[in-house]
């Protein structure tokens, strides 16, 4: 059991780096473009998955939680939520 949850956060935290990657090229190939949602969940989706791993890492490592990511993961999450949306 242990095994497979170990597992589990290194998946988190390997497709945060993914899923980072992605969005950096998207906006270096495209900075001016118009943001689709599916690329704005690979731009904003990458730093939340990461702070939420991480947070989940420091939780079961030294049994704490870290202010600053909870409220950066809920800052990102929010202006994910608020972009603009490109038919308005």
């Amino acid at each position: 059991m242990r095994r497979a949850n170990r597992w589990k956060r290194l998946l988190i935290v390997v497709s945060a780096v993914v899923l980072l990657a992605i969005g950096y090229e998207i906006v270096v190939t495209h900075p001016v473009d118009h943001v689709r949602p599916a690329r704005l969940a690979a731009i904003l989706g990458g730093p939340i998955v990461y702070a939420v791993g991480r947070i989940r890492l420091e939780h079961v490592v030294f049994n704490r939680l870290s202010r600053r990511r909870l409220i950066g993961t809920a800052a990102l999450t929010a202006a994910a939520c608020h972009w603009p949306s490109p038919h308005r």
